[in-house]
């Protein structure tokens, strides 16, 4: 098992996962290899947030994957709000 033992959290480059993704295009445009994330690495995230709520409403019950016959629904009630930029 895992055991927590206070100490100092190691230096980091702190930096932002929007320029993240940008390199990541622009590395798959000049190469043509494969984004790192993509459309299958989003599917699948999600189908495993919804497994957990079905699990969940199952009362911790294992949920097969794929949820063929999920009768969860993600839906969206509020407006996308603008992204900001702050110049350095």
């Amino acid at each position: 098992r895992a055991v927590l033992r206070p100490g100092r959290y190691p230096e980091f480059e702190r930096s932002s996962p929007a320029v993240h993704l940008i390199m990541d295009l622009v590395q798959s445009l000049d190469t043509g290899a494969p984004t790192r994330g993509g459309v299958r690495v989003a599917r699948t995230n999600t189908e495993l947030i919804f497994a957990c709520l079905a699990s969940h409403r199952n009362g911790g019950a294992r949920t097969a994957l794929t949820l063929a016959d999920s009768e969860l629904r993600l839906e969206r009630e509020v407006t996308p709000r603008q992204p900001t930029y702050h110049p350095r």
